[in-house]
Formats: C-alpha cells, sequence, structure tokens
C-alpha cells in the first residue's frame, strides 16, 4: 500500500503551525507534508507522486502568495492522481462565490 499524504498549504506560520499541531496524532498513519504557497505545494504533490504516495487530505488556505487556494483545489480535482484526495478550503476571508466555487 502506497504511503498516505496530509498536505498543509498555509503561508502564515502560526496558523500553519497550529493546523500540523492538531493533525500530528495522524502522524503515525499519515505523512505530513507543508507548503507556503500553491507553487510549493505543487512541488510537493509532484515529489508525493513520484514517490508513490497517495495524497489522502489538503488543507489548504484562500489567500495565498500567487494562486488563490480555492484555485489550486480546483486543479487537484482535475487531476484523475489527485481528485480522490478529500479537500479542505481553510479560510476565513474567502467569499460566497469563492466557497460555492471550491464546492
Amino acid at each position: 500500500m502506497s504511503e498516505l499524504v496530509i498536505m498543509c498549504v498555509e503561508d502564515e506560520s502560526e496558523v500553519r503551525e497550529v493546523l500540523v499541531r492538531d493533525i500530528a496524532p495522524f502522524a503515525n498513519t499519515f505523512r505530513i507534508e507543508e507548503a507556503e504557497s500553491v507553487d510549493e505545494a505543487r512541488e510537493v504533490v509532484q515529489d508525493c507522486l513520484r514517490q508513490n504516495c497517495m495524497i489522502a487530505l489538503v488543507l489548504c488556505d484562500h489567500l495565498l502568495p500567487g494562486t488563490l487556494g480555492v484555485d489550486f483545489l480546483i486543479e487537484l480535482n482535475a487531476d484523475e492522481r489527485t481528485r480522490t484526495a478529500r479537500k479542505v478550503l481553510v479560510t476565513g476571508q474567502a467569499g460566497h462565490d469563492d466557497t460555492i466555487e471550491a464546492v
């Protein structure tokens, strides 16, 4: 069975640390990866796929440098290799339309 990965994409280090701390109890079952931007998250995804890991869960902020989090989640959903990953938009700043688009 391939290794399962939980990825946390958040540019604010304090928030990312809290999210990672909250999911740390699952570290025996899941590999936990962090990224500060969508570009960095894409690199993590590619590394995981090269290692035959499965992206199981993505916790993603919306307002990130460069690409919006909702656009990244849509991108992951469009790729058959990451479509099955559960995707969670973690934000207090996404508008109603952004949230609907993410869903």
